[in-house]
């Protein structure tokens, strides 16, 4: 197949003449036929063997390694003669495949049309697929070194080049089809989540947590396989938007569909034969210690602590690899957001200038949410590693992030970010009072270090989102006041909807490297945080090393998402005040105000709240005071948000005003005195 894609691109006009029916009938009897002698000498030597030991044949099917161990003669010269054949069968044509694609991507290169070269290598894509899925396999399986082979490992690559391959060709081969790269576009997003929930839901409702050695291979190469696809893919986004806003008029011609399908494939090959080597790696260590795994699936970083031999080597490449598909990718989105935003800003109009940005939002939140705790669970220093803190980040890339691009790719649509707007008030309300409520009515108040760590990583998250959230409202208010008439241009929808995706994403990667810096430290003095909640100050009085660097962490922190957003509202405010008193009329003023009014009032209660709470000098900090002033900003004022914004609600107001004069009219003492016309019958009630 690869000499008719080589003779096709190199000799088109030579096609009809080289590549006619009798000819490709030759060649597809002389692949079948060639190799059979080969093959039923080789049989037969192999069988002829004694087999004096076991009669259990580990492996799936009668296959030649799997078989020579359990002779009990010499195997050397079958074994060479097995690497002979190999070579002769595997090698040589790979060998000759490689030289076809060589002159055929010389040829293809030499193409001056751009939509020429595309349309010939998009004839080689799906065979090209094939060729690496079972040459690679293959290769690790017959030409590996025999010290170095595993049975288990030998099992799982079996099936890739048996059952997986084959099953997967009539795919491969209708790629350019439109239905089928529409189903292959969604199917990622599945089999990244699938790779792990089902077993881990099993383990949770079963109370086992049982898995095989090849079953964690599995898991572990199919987790990796669909992990660096995503790499590979979301920099293949950033590709795509960086064509469409930087060469809008070549969009057209440089991402056509074909390419868009081979920008998808090589996403999807392109980390398969690494994967399955570093899987085999990994599972050829010997494991004699304990095979209980601390992490809710088989995971490079956690299956590596069981290992009794040297590790070295497994982590360099654990380095390499992490660095080839997750910084290198990464520093390529980042080149490529990077011209899109200088481009952005040449650009004279403000509402071209946010529709380019728009189109990039969705993928800029994925990639953030993404890298982030990739790159803390794969590039993380070994001394600062928490097995704990590890297991909470890595539900985030496998579980939560494909969960929520269904919501991120759809922010643009009016309904989903109504819905966004209103979750942050239940979501920072419901991480902390459901666990308290459920403390005080079963009287054991127990939590384990992951959820303790999960319930921090939440509160610290959607508390940060709420000090930007109220910056980005602030300035809102400012734009409507200070400038009404470019209001509606400055402050138009799409603005909106980013600044609100600023707010919600924008401290996500600090709040979990913060986590985990605070879980990696030891806790070996008393386990009862004095507090409702996990917050950073109980939790640190609990570590018994050096808190000191974490606490300069959390200063600056706070100072970032609680200092410099609160110095921007009072700065807004000073303008808005200094605008409001400009105004001439008295009902002018009163109304500008009233629009600031509920947004101020919930700036001074929670600001006030959580500045006493972060930024209290350590020898003033009280552990009683702490935990009534949390139950502020976690509770009472989420509880207050819909009262306070719906303040200049008519209904609202004459409830709220029948209320202040209820209570100011009710009676406090039980003994009151009558009021007497009659000044002598008064005289006598006194006198009574």
């Amino acid at each position: 197949m690869a000499y008719d894609r080589y003779v096709a691109i190199c000799n088109p006009l030579h096609y009809p003449l080289v590549m006619n029916h009798k000819v490709c009938v030759q060649l597809a009897i002389a692949s079948w036929v060639s190799g059979v002698p080969a093959v039923i000498g080789q049989t037969c030597q192999i069988f002829s063997l004694p087999f004096c030991g076991s009669n259990r044949i580990n492996h799936f099917f009668c296959d030649i390694p799997p078989v020579l161990k359990l002779a009990c003669g010499d195997t050397f010269l079958n074994e060479i003669a097995v690497y002979l054949a190999a070579v002769v069968l595997v090698m040589v044509p790979c060998l000759l495949i490689i030289v076809s694609y060589g002159k055929i991507i010389a040829n293809i290169l030499k193409i001056s049309s751009a939509s020429g070269r595309a349309k010939a290598f998009s004839t080689c894509s799906s065979h090209l697929i094939v060729v690496v899925l079972f040459y690679g396999t293959a290769t690790i399986t017959y030409l590996q070194p025999k010290p170095h082979q595993s049975e288990e490992i030998g099992k799982v690559i079996s099936l890739f080049y048996t059952v997986f391959i084959p099953t997967l060709n009539p795919i491969i081969y209708t790629l350019r089809n439109k239905d089928i790269m529409v189903a292959l576009r969604k199917i990622l997003k599945i089999c990244y989540v699938t790779a792990t929930v089902p077993r881990m839901l099993m383990d949770l409702l079963t109370q086992k947590g049982n898995i095989s050695l090849v079953a964690c291979a599995a898991q572990m190469c199919f987790v990796l396989t669909f992990g660096s696809s995503e790499c590979l893919l979301l920099t293949a986004m950033a590709y795509d938007r960086y064509v469409a806003i930087c060469n809008p008029l070549h969009y057209p011609l440089v991402m056509n569909h074909k390419i868009c399908v081979q920008l998808a494939i090589a996403s999807w090959v392109s980390g398969v034969p690494v994967v399955i080597g570093q899987t085999c790696q990994i599972f050829s260590l010997p494991f004699c210690g304990s095979n209980r795994i601390n992490h809710f699936f088989c995971d490079i970083p956690p299956v590596l602590k069981l290992a009794c031999g040297d590790i070295y080597l497994n982590e360099i490449e654990l380095y390499v690899a992490a660095v080839v598909f997750i910084m290198v990718p990464c520093l390529l989105i980042i080149v490529s957001y990077g011209k899109i935003i200088a481009n952005i800003l040449k650009i004279s109009s403000a509402s071209e200038s946010e529709r380019a940005f728009s189109t990039c939002s969705s993928h800029l939140i994925v990639v953030v949410l993404f890298y982030g705790t990739a790159t803390i669970t794969y590039l993380q220093p070994k001394p600062n590693q928490s097995e704990g803190t590890g297991k909470v980040i890595s539900l985030f890339y496998t579980v939560l992030i494909p969960t929520l691009n269904p919501i991120i790719y759809t922010l643009r649509n009016k309904d989903i970010m109504v819905a966004l707007r209103k979750l942050l008030k239940i979501c920072y309300v419901t991480v902390t009072i459901p666990r308290m409520l459920m403390d005080l009515l079963t009287q054991k108040g127990n939590i384990s270090l992951v959820a303790c760590a999960t319930q921090m990583c939440f509160v610290l998250m959607f508390g940060g989102s709420e000090c930007l959230l109220l910056t980005a409202m602030a300035y809102d208010r400012y734009v409507a006041i200070c400038n009404p008439l470019h209001y509606p241009l400055v402050m138009n929808y799409k603005i909106c909807v980013q600044l609100a995706i600023a707010s919600w994403v924008s401290g996500v990667p600090v709040v979990i490297g913060q986590t985990c810096q605070i879980f990696s430290l030891p806790f070996c003095g008393s386990n009862r945080i004095n507090h409702f909640f996990c917050d950073i100050p109980p939790v640190l009085k609990l570590a018994c090393g050096d808190t000191f660097l974490n606490e300069i962490a959390i200063y600056l922190a706070s100072l970032v998402f609680v200092m410099v957003p609160f110095l921007l509202i009072i700065v807004s405010y000073g303008k808005i005040i200094a605008n409001i008193l400009k105004i001439s009329s008295a009902s002018g003023r009163k109304k500008a105000f009233s629009t600031c009014s509920s947004h101020l009032i919930v700036v001074i209660l929670f600001y006030g709240t959580a500045t006493i709470t972060y930024l209290q000098p350590k020898p003033n900090q009280s552990e009683g005071t702490g935990k009534v002033i949390s139950l502020f900003y976690t509770v009472f004022i989420p509880t207050l948000n819909p009262i306070i914004y719906t303040l200049r609600n008519k209904d609202i107001m004459m409830a709220l005003r029948k209320l202040v004069n209820f209570f100011k009219n009710f009676p406090l003492y039980s003994d009151l005195t009558l009021p007497c016309k009659n000044p002598a019958a008064a005289e006598m009630v006194e006198a009574g």
